[in-house]
């Protein structure tokens, strides 16, 4: 090749890959090994994939590819001449025009040819401190890392590399992150939560949840009972407490359940409240089952003579009053338990019954008296009532005359009560007389005989001798005008 200048320019032509197979390109070599070709980043062979055509008068030539480039986005042209010197001059020798020209263009295109390839390295800019070491780490140090630097600007061993060969794969998937940028930002808010979410625990629930996922979308469709028992807490920690009392209940026949169950809330929650005497009415069982209502209106109306049973009975008015007057509260409690009962044997009728909860929290302010009817000698109590609960319901519909009765024979005392009923009676044990109030005063009520004659009548003491006529007058003035009570007391000395 004739001599040929050497441009000033850069040993390196990139070309947009298409149908085209020939590129030209405009710097100057002397041989046609003195450039490399690649397709992206793969090295094309002299002869095999290529051929290159010089120009002769310029120095520039074009690479001629043998087939038309496929699935490539470049084709690049690089000076490559091998370093190298092929003549030497000796001392007397010839020194050629020509010979030297040529080592000298050598020279030039080796320049050229390093240049080019600094300008495609890492090149610190002429800002930075002189004697800034920018040696790389040894291989050992950086091998499988991120090339990075340290705080003083030099080059280090980074963080261990992560493969990311796979992520071409993921192209379309990327596109599609690209678009849900506001999504990904309003996500960033909640970093330690999706934090959570990744721990091994977190990863292992949402499995088990993912296994049942049929029981999931049934309790989906449950949503408004699951709201109503996350809005009753109180009362459910309530219930919770009453577990040894519910355990209790459950024994009960179902029977004596229905029976209490008629008596309504407001008559269980009384009945609560007085647990102490249900358990003494309890005790009296015998006596109140021999109190039928045929016996008991006949001795309402010969009350001089009661028998010994209602005697016992009277003994025990005042709690009988006070049961009676608490039946609304008993029937409440009966109807509690047998929905308690319902609940444990039917733990989904709690979701479908949520509404009841209010009702359960009204019985939560008696939880105490609750407890006390859910021991083994309370339900048994119960129980026991409720196997005599027509007797009971006799004594009930009663309950009025037995208030009268009360109030009518007050029983034995030391003392005269401060007032009474007219027609009351009260038995003195201090003098061992009977006495009648008459609407001021009490008076005696009786009079005592012997075989030699009245002991005491009417305020007269002694041995009082009364004609028949004077008995028949003492009695029908002082006594029957005012509709009392007469007894007698016979003595035989």
């Amino acid at each position: 090749m004739s001599n040929i200048p050497i441009s000033n320019v850069t040993r390196r032509q990139v070309f947009a890959a298409s149908s085209a197979t020939t590129f030209a390109f405009t710097f100057e070599v002397l041989s046609e090994t003195d450039i490399s070709v690649f397709s992206d980043d793969t090295q094309l062979e002299l002869s095999t994939n290529y051929t290159v055509t010089l120009n002769s008068a310029t120095g520039t030539g074009q690479v001629n590819l043998s087939a038309t480039p496929v699935g490539v986005s470049q084709i690049a042209v690089i000076g490559n001449r091998a370093i190298q010197r092929t003549t030497d001059f000796t001392t007397g020798g010839d020194f050629n025009a020509k010979t030297l020209n040529d080592e000298l263009d050598s020279l030039t295109i080796f320049a050229q040819q390093n240049a080019e390839g600094l300008q495609r390295t890492l090149i610190a800019p002429q800002t930075d401190p002189a004697g800034l070491d920018m040696t790389l780490p040894r291989v050992s140090d950086r091998a499988n890392k991120y090339l990075a630097f340290g705080s003083a600007g030099e080059a280090i061993g980074g963080a261990a590399a992560v493969d990311i060969s796979g992520i071409q794969d993921l192209t379309a998937e990327i596109s599609a992150l690209g678009g849900l940028s506001s999504e990904l930002t309003t996500l960033v808010a909640f970093t330690a939560q999706l934090t959570n979410l990744g721990s091994a625990q977190a990863i292992a629930n949402l499995s088990a949840v993912g296994a049942i996922a049929n029981e999931v979308s049934v309790v989906s469709t449950m949503k408004t009972d699951i709201d109503n028992v996350l809005d009753s807490t109180a009362e459910i920690s309530t219930a919770a407490s009453l577990s040894t009392a519910l355990s209790t209940f459950a024994g009960i026949g179902t029977a004596d359940i229905a029976t209490v169950a008629s008596y309504g809330t407001a008559t269980l929650t009384g009945v609560a409240s007085q647990s102490a005497n249900i358990t003494q009415v309890a005790s009296l069982s015998a006596e109140i089952t021999a109190v039928s209502a045929s016996s008991y209106s006949a001795l309402m109306t010969n009350a001089v003579g009661m028998s010994a049973n209602i005697a016992q009975v009277l003994s025990q008015s005042a709690e009988i009053t006070q049961v009676a007057s608490q039946s609304a509260e008993i029937t409440g409690v009966f109807n509690i338990r047998a929905n308690v009962t319902t609940a444990a044997d039917n733990v989904s009728a709690i979701s479908s019954n949520s509404i009841n909860i209010g009702a359960i929290s009204a019985v939560s302010t008696n939880i105490n008296n609750i407890n006390n009817l859910g021991s083994a000698g309370a339900v048994s109590n119960v129980a026991t009532v409720a196997s005599a609960i027509d007797s009971v319901n006799t004594v009930a519909t009663n309950v009025s005359a037995t208030i009268v009765f009360g109030q009518t024979y007050l029983g034995a005392l030391n003392t005269a009560p401060g007032s009474a009923i007219e027609g009351a009676l009260y038995w003195n044990s201090s003098a061992d007389k009977l006495y009648v109030f008459d609407s001021s005063a009490w008076s005696q009520a009786a009079f005592e005989i012997s075989s030699t004659g009245v002991l005491s009548v009417d305020g007269e003491t002694g041995h009082v001798v009364l004609s028949t006529a004077q008995l028949t007058a003492k009695l029908d003035n002082s006594y029957e005008p005012k509709g009392r009570a007469v007894a007698m007391s016979l003595v035989f000395s």
